[in-house]
């Protein structure tokens, strides 16, 4: 009796040193993101500067590739925020539901507040696939029947 009971301590701790892990890896991508936002916050304020001085001396041209590859960057970063967060998501075991934008567990196959289905689409039947045929001259998809092809003209034999 006393084996099955360390065994169930054993594996309490091992849950726990894994959770444990999750937490200080989620911890980390937080404190990216955070590094990022303030960079955004940082290159928003120095977009005002340069539009601003732009107004002042009436040459909007004159910062405008600037402020351009800024906003570039901005979006760059928000990218990569957006990655971050879905990182998070996985060590969650969590995913978002794109109708509603609830976060439901991974496993869930209908979304609990607006019904979304998170089913996937069966692969097509095998017939399916081989109703289309591809051209070895130019690699154009046609159907099955064809005798030419619909983008250079090849003689299917």
């Amino acid at each position: 009796m006393s084996n099955g009971f360390l065994d169930k301590l054993k594996q309490g701790a091992t849950e726990a040193s894994k959770k444990a892990q999750v937490t200080i890896e989620i911890n980390k991508i937080r404190s990216q993101i955070q590094g990022h936002e303030q960079t955004i916050q940082t290159s928003l304020y120095e977009i005002g500067k340069l539009v601003y001085s732009s107004f002042e001396h009436d040459n909007f041209a004159e910062n405008e590739s600037e402020i351009f590859s800024s906003c570039r960057d901005i979006s760059s970063i928000k990218k990569d925020i957006l990655m971050l967060e879905y990182k998070i998501k996985e060590l969650r075991d969590e995913k978002e539901c794109p109708t509603c934008a609830s976060i439901c567990t991974s496993e869930t196959k209908f979304c609990p507040n607006c019904g979304h289905s998170f089913q996937v689409e069966a692969p097509p039947a095998p017939e399916e696939e081989a109703a289309i045929k591809h051209c070895t001259n130019c690699g154009t998809q046609n159907d099955a029947k064809a005798k030419f092809c619909g983008g250079c003209g090849n003689h299917f034999s």
